[in-house]
């Protein structure tokens, strides 16, 4: 028997399709980008404690959310295919800030 989807993953779905706030969720993401691509490249290139530690952080948080979402639904949310997209685009702006020497 799997969980039911909290209060806030029912509302955080409605409010993801409601496509008036699109623009807003592409400015979230761009910032997490922002805030994520520094924690990778200083986390991989520097292995730096405090970074290898948010990065660790971040990650567990992420694969939590990952596993809930399987669990309650089978398959993964709206919610969680941003919140991996973001990772992939972070991932691949880390990866273009070490390639360029901008990082």
């Amino acid at each position: 028997m799997s969980p039911e989807l909290s209060r806030f993953e029912r509302q955080a779905d409605e409010v993801l399709r409601e496509s008036t706030l699109w623009p807003l969720w592409i400015v979230v993401i761009v910032h997490a980008v922002a805030f994520l691509a520094p924690v990778v490249v200083f986390a991989l290139r520097d292995r730096g404690i405090p970074a290898l530690a948010a990065l660790a952080i971040l990650l567990v948080g992420t694969g939590a959310r990952v596993r809930g979402d399987l669990a309650a639904r089978g398959g993964v949310g709206l919610l969680t295919r941003m919140l991996l997209a973001t990772w992939v685009l972070a991932c691949a702006a880390a990866w273009g800030a070490a390639r360029w020497g901008v990082l």
